[in-house]
């Protein structure tokens, strides 16, 4: 092993007063003090094997220095005679002027710094080189996770640990992205925590075209940029609800009218019913009563954010498949099958995908694997804030039948057979409309208590006071045991 002192040889001709002097270049050594040419007198060693260094007379101790691959770095260094370093295969090092000290990291590793005074006393400093610059890569980090409550960066070797509890699926989704375009993370969040609930509030009601009126809602198209419709509850007839440009967002002043004079014209499609609960509520219930609409169902589903709700009611019919084993028999569902996925943003807004299908049976269609189904289906993705109605149509079904019955022989006798026959046509012709009505909830929210309450309070009166099966448990207050 060889060492160059920095600082022992003195040129013969000493340059120029107009010019700077070289920087003196050391070359690296792969040991330490104590495998110096005989020639050379060891430095006394200091008392700690990484004793700090002061690189100027008001900076503080140094034990050791970290940079990453490709940075250059220089140090003040007051007094220094000559330098070395461990493995020159991960970085360089030179002396400048005898008052400062350049290193260039070119691998990442970890290596040693002896830098010699002038009364030949040695330090050695520890050098730490890792293979990015971890501190940008944490501040860009951090940046991003800035919008991510609960989430926090911190920096260990080249590492960024991206730590956190109670995220939201969404969350750890982008934490997730963000890991393949940094692998210098390491996630260490979970989704143990409260999300948001979303009760949805649904009814499916089928209804004649005739009487979609009698309920003030029309799906004929009403042209220009109006494509939906919000419902103010304290308006009647012309006096509401307004047009409104989904793509601008902005009101048209002319209200959404009836051009017979009665009823609310809506748009075909999709539309936003604010606030209608309780008005529209009670006219389909009287509806219903009346025998002029039929509520197929009315299901009221809860799931966390970012999760699905499903709901089917109905059946499922068996039919044969072949196969190389032999036939086999499998069920299809059929009935009333729905299927939402509602996400919360940070301002109550709740973006939600439905899909919303309507089976039957129809015996007019047999095969020789089982009869046929008849289906109505509807997909929709929504905008609607809390507690206002998303209302899908323009699901119709037309079903045309012509009977007649005849005398045998008799009916079928030219102009004298229609004396010993009857004709009867029916045609029939309903439009399914499905109404959907989001709410963020939790724990105490005052409506979602109530129901709850008026649910306990009609078990009552049902059974009587018959103790429950088993008694409620009391949650736990402040970690304690209930």
């Amino acid at each position: 092993m060889a060492c160059v002192g920095a600082a022992s040889a003195q040129s013969a001709t000493p340059p120029p007063n107009d010019m700077p002097p070289a920087p003196r270049v050391v070359a690296p050594v792969n040991g330490y003090a104590e495998h110096l040419k005989p020639t050379v007198r060891p430095a006394a060693r200091s008392k700690e094997p990484y004793a700090p260094i002061r690189i100027d007379h008001d900076a503080g101790p140094m034990p050791e220095i970290e940079m990453f691959v490709g940075e250059s770095r220089v140090f003040p260094a007051p007094g220094v005679a000559r330098i070395a370093v461990g493995n020159g295969s991960l970085m360089t090092a030179a002396a400048l002027d005898g008052r400062e000290v350049i290193l260039f990291a070119n691998g990442a590793g970890t290596s040693s710094l002896f830098i010699w005074n002038e009364d030949g006393r040695y330090q050695r400093v520890k050098i730490n080189i890792v293979p990015g610059d971890t501190s940008r890569y944490a501040r860009e980090i951090s940046s991003f996770l800035a919008a991510i409550p609960n989430a926090k960066t911190s920096v260990i070797g080249d590492k960024v640990i991206v730590e956190g509890d109670q995220l939201s699926d969404a969350d750890l989704a982008k934490i997730g992205q963000l890991s393949k375009i940094y692998p210098q993370i390491v996630n260490f969040t979970n989704s143990v925590g409260w999300d948001q609930m979303v009760l949805i509030d649904v009814k499916v009601v089928e209804f004649p075209v005739n009487y979609l009126r009698e309920v003030g809602l029309r799906w004929t198209p009403v042209g220009g940029a109006a494509v939906g419709a919000i419902w103010s509850p304290g308006r009647r007839g012309h006096a509401g609800p307004y047009q409104i440009d989904i793509q601008t967002g902005e009101g048209n002043p002319p209200p959404i009218s009836n051009p017979e004079g009665g009823g609310v014209i809506l748009p075909d499609g999709l539309n936003v019913l604010s606030a209608i609960n309780l008005g529209l509520s009670a006219q389909l219930d009287l509806l219903a009563q009346e025998g002029k609409t039929t509520v197929l169902a009315q299901p009221q589903l809860s799931t966390r954010n970012g999760s699905s709700a499903k709901f089917l009611a109905g059946g499922e019919y068996p039919y044969v498949v072949s196969t190389n084993n032999g036939p086999t028999v499998s069920f299809k569902p059929y009935g009333i099958k729905l299927d939402i996925s509602p996400r919360v943003d940070r301002h109550g807004v709740i973006r939600a995908d439905v899909l919303t299908e309507v089976s039957q049976i129809d015996n007019s269609v047999t095969t020789l694997a089982g009869p046929a189904l008849l289906t109505r289906r509807t997909e929709a993705t929504f905008n609607v804030n809390g507690g206002e109605t998303i209302v899908l149509s323009g699901l119709i079904q037309r079903e045309t039948s012509n009977t007649v019955d005849k005398v045998p022989f008799l009916g079928d006798i030219p102009v004298l057979g229609a004396l010993f026959r009857s004709k009867r046509y029916q045609n029939k012709e309903t439009e399914l409309v499905i109404f959907l009505t989001p709410t963020v909830v939790d724990s105490r929210t005052p409506a979602l208590a109530g129901r709850i309450e008026q649910t306990h309070e009609r078990l009552r009166q049902r059974l009587g006071e018959a103790p429950y099966l088993s008694d409620r448990v009391q949650p736990a207050v402040d970690g304690t045991q209930p």
